[in-house]
């Protein structure tokens, strides 16, 4: 009996820490690919390279959260530093293409025009002034 009540007291803290350490919030950190620092890479997990803050492109932080929001991504503010799930931060493909979008200007548009014509819609069927919080006014 004893064994039983161990067995499942430490799958339980297993699980826990595991369900933990993936959904906990991290800082969010630019990404490269190696090819544009022309690093060599001899595994598969090397193909990027996590960029410090001051690395990061020119609009990474200013449009981060916009990118977030429309591609639908779990995140918290703190004092001006945008945190993700770590699971989310491991994914390393995803965050360099967030990284790109950060610096598409073409994409940006397109999804400020969309943001525009959904809320001038909500507009029109409700009568409302809506306010986009990307646009300023």
């Amino acid at each position: 009996m004893k064994k039983k009540i161990y067995l499942i007291l430490v799958t339980t803290v297993v699980l826990f820490t595991v369900y933990y350490c993936e959904n906990r919030y991290v800082e969010l950190q630019a990404v490269v690919t190696n090819y544009i620092v022309q690093r060599p890479t001899i595994f598969e997990s090397e193909n990027y390279k996590i960029l410090e803050r001051d690395e990061a492109p020119e609009n990474f932080y200013e449009n981060i959260r916009f990118v977030l929001d429309h591609m639908e991504r779990d995140y918290n503010m703190e004092d001006g530093i945008v945190f993700i799930r770590y699971k989310t931060m491991n994914d390393l493909d995803l965050i360099w293409n967030f990284t790109n979008r950060t610096s598409d200007s073409i994409w940006l548009m397109q999804k400020i025009k969309e943001d525009r014509h959904n809320l001038d819609m909500i507009e029109k069927s409700t009568g409302k002034k809506m306010k986009n919080r990307y646009i300023l006014h």
